[in-house]
């Protein structure tokens, strides 16, 4: 992997952004900064002027997206005159109902990431800074932004957010294990059929004492939104309306219930999965999984914690009904929080990662696919991971999941009915006919209360 800044300089960049997180922790309601770091600025030395906190609120705790945000906060508390970043780790579950307590308490941080799928909400309960004017004073290139990220950051015609990290999500191959069962991991799996039959012959062991599972579409971040955008299924049309029990959707969740029922029942599969760990010892790097559907963030972190490991990729492998490639993807926009205490600093530093230079270090460092066309399309990116030329086609065919005002739930009502069939509890026709009916209901109460 190449790299544009020295050691010497990673070093100096850490500790800067080190000293604004020391800050947060002890300084909550600091409102000027003084830092005692001394700044190496054109060869002399210079105590950094009084700045303002941006409090930072991110959910990367370890992995090669933290190592990233690390360099890039230190750069920017270097070299700005104005303002100095506190980053404060919050754990993605719980990250959205904390942003939420803290807007209503007003106290809430300066910027954050947060996950693209609940930005519509937040912005129709006015918890979103709208950020037309500083993207239009600034002259920020919101053309590069990718489409389905541009589309996941407005609402109504305005725009709320700048996706750092739009993801999507294709197929990984551990190549050893593939090779070793005379699979060929340059001629992947293109339907499920053919996953299937590859997942059969990777199978080490038997029900219950399973040793290796082929692929199990439960494990990675495959999601079933994946394997609907695969299948042809059109969850939500362009005027809003709602169906989740489709003859494509049931197919999916028949998916599900034949790879549940073929590693002898969820109970076996959750045993098998108490062996995954962090890290080396996930699902895919532990090679307990070898097929598996992940995310564009998990090479970086496969060339952080099993470097000597081969994979290949490939997109996605599609349904019986499907009507061409798809992939689900969450934009991971950078937001400016209502009522954050200093939003122009929030969006100057929104404006510092999301620049081409940004955007591009941050890619090189952690390998992660980026909210910008122009940086994704850049030669250096594109030489130094393998797995790009399938991410750059996998974002072509990738979107997010619909926000829809007077159903804001219907996704999670998708997921708990095919909780309710790889559970065994309910079949896929069941499951999704009465996910059906939520949402339906769903949508006569808000109605019935908004007019």
């Amino acid at each position: 992997m190449k790299s544009s800044i020295s050691r010497r300089d990673l070093l100096r960049y850490v500790a800067a952004g080190g000293a604004g997180m020391a800050l947060a922790a002890c300084q909550p309601s600091v409102q000027v900064v003084k830092e005692t770091v001394i700044v190496e600025k054109e060869g002399a030395v210079q105590a950094p002027p009084e700045r303002r906190p941006v409090v930072w609120w991110h959910f990367d705790a370890s992995g090669a997206r933290r190592d990233a945000y690390d360099v890039l906060t230190g750069k920017y508390n270097l070299q700005s005159d104005r303002y100095a970043v506190q980053p404060s780790y919050v754990d993605f579950g719980a990250l959205t109902q904390k942003l939420v307590s803290a807007i209503a308490a007003g106290g809430p941080p300066d910027v954050t990431i947060m996950t693209g799928m609940t930005l519509g909400s937040n912005v129709v309960a006015g918890q979103l800074t709208q950020l037309d004017t500083y993207i239009d004073a600034s002259g920020f290139p919101w053309d590069q932004v990718l489409e389905y990220g541009r589309v996941g950051c407005s609402h109504e015609g305005k725009r709320y957010g700048i996706p750092l990290l739009p993801d999507t999500r294709f197929l990984f191959i551990n190549s050893a294990a593939v090779r070793e069962v005379g699979l060929d991991p340059m001629q992947p799996p293109k339907t499920w059929d053919e996953l299937v039959q590859w997942a059969a012959k990777l199978d080490k062991g038997a029900p219950p004492d399973w040793e290796r599972v082929g692929f199990c579409p439960m494990w990675g971040n495959c999601w079933v939104w994946t394997l609907a955008w695969n299948n042809g299924v059109e969850q939500v049309d362009d005027n809003n309306n709602i169906t989740l029990n489709s003859p494509q959707a049931i197919e999916v969740a028949y998916f599900y219930k034949e790879r549940v029922e073929h590693y002898g029942g969820k109970q076996n599969l959750d045993a098998f999965a108490t062996a995954f760990g962090a890290e080396a010892q996930s699902s895919f790097m532990s090679g307990l999984h070898p097929v598996e559907i992940n995310g564009s963030w998990t090479p970086g972190n496969i060339r952080k914690y099993a470097p000597d490991m081969e994979v290949d990729f490939a997109l996605c492998p599609q349904g019986p009904s499907s009507t061409g490639p798809g992939s689900w993807g969450c934009g991971h926009p950078f937001v400016v929080p209502a009522g954050a205490p200093n939003a122009d600093g929030g969006w100057d530093f929104i404006n510092f990662m999301c620049s081409f230079d940004s955007m591009k270090e941050i890619c090189l460092i952690a390998g992660q696919t980026m909210g910008r066309i122009d940086v994704n399309s850049d030669p250096e990116i594109q030489a130094s991971w393998k797995y790009w030329p399938t991410a750059a086609e996998s974002l072509i065919h990738t979107r997010d999941r619909k926000f829809v005002e007077e159903c804001q739930s219907w996704a999670a009502i998708e997921m708990d009915a095919i909780r309710e069939v790889w559970d065994g509890v309910k079949t896929p026709e069941e499951a999704l006919n009465d996910a059906q009916a939520r949402v339906e209901q769903e949508i006569a109460n808000w109605r019935a209360t908004h007019g």
